[in-house]
């Protein structure tokens, strides 16, 4: 078995966020199978893995029907949670050094 199918096999319980596996947890059923694992190497494999939503509480699969509306929701919502004030960041640098930036010249968010 690779390890995207021992992350969905592991999952299959752990259906909507409130359900979500604690990192940890599923790291250390990946270690049984690799033992040189990091979490690094974990969110790869998760970030190649279709299905896998995250949220502040671990790893989920999303729920059938409407109930997966709010699964992906709340896993697109922890997401921008992390990324936009990253981005903002990075604005504040090419606010604070326009002499680096011409106008209209910044770095674009790709999604």
């Amino acid at each position: 078995m690779n390890l995207q199918t021992i992350i969905i096999v592991r999952l299959y319980r752990h259906k909507g966020w409130q359900r979500a596996l604690p990192r940890k947890e599923l790291l250390d059923t990946l270690r049984v199978f690799d033992s040189e694992m990091t979490d690094r190497g974990m969110r790869k494999i998760k970030e190649t893995t279709p299905g896998v939503l995250s949220c502040h509480k671990g790893y989920y699969l999303a729920r059938e029907g409407w109930q997966g509306k709010e699964d992906t929701d709340r896993a697109m919502k922890y997401l921008e949670n992390k990324a936009y004030p990253l981005w903002a960041q990075v604005r504040k640098i090419e606010r604070e050094h326009p002499q680096y930036y011409q106008q209209g010249e910044q770095m674009e968010l790709r999604l």
